[in-house]
């Protein structure tokens, strides 16, 4: 629902583009969470261009571990497996 909502946001707003800034926790081998952070924000990016959203307007970024919300100890977070939306331009 989040990202068919974002879709409109943009197909309301054509001059819009955003960046998507995907995040892992920090459990695990840095460089395989980076890439999982890259492919999070492809999976969300190819879904609004399904939803018709030019994929120029769509820009992203993987951090993998490099930006984590909670930290502390050897466990999991999982508030730290996210994407983030950051408008460019209005």
């Amino acid at each position: 629902p989040e990202l068919d909502r974002l879709a409109q946001v943009m197909q309301d707003n054509p001059t819009m583009t955003i960046r998507l800034e995907g995040h892992t926790d920090l459990i695990g081998n840095f460089d395989a969470n980076v890439e999982l952070s890259r492919n999070r924000v492809q999976a969300v990016r190819q879904y609004l261009i399904t939803r018709g959203i030019a994929g120029q307007r769509i820009e992203t970024v993987g951090y993998g571990p490099a930006r984590p919300i909670k930290t502390g100890g050897n466990k999991p977070h999982p508030e730290n497996r996210r994407v983030e939306l950051v408008v460019t331009s209005a």
